[in-house]
């Protein structure tokens, strides 16, 4: 079973970044990596939009907001 999986970000490029979404990808079964951004400049989403099936939406207000704007845009159960 393929799951939509969401990923609330600002500027979170770091040393370990690639190595949580590589294994997220190699441990779960995406059917798409929906990122919740408010507002990087860090590179973070360059390095995310070289991994497939990644939907970045820009939102503001807070984590709760994106958290919220995250579960709306799910589509898997």
């Amino acid at each position: 079973m393929k799951v939509d999986v969401i990923f609330l970000t600002r500027n979170s490029l770091n040393p370990h970044l690639g190595e949580c979404l590589d294994s997220l990808y190699k441990n779960v079964n995406v059917n798409r990596l929906l990122v919740m951004d408010e507002g990087s400049t860090d590179g973070t989403l360059e390095l995310l939009s070289k991994y497939p099936n990644v939907h970045i939406q820009q939102v503001s207000g807070g984590r709760a907001v994106a958290r919220q704007k995250g579960i709306e845009t799910v589509e898997t159960d």
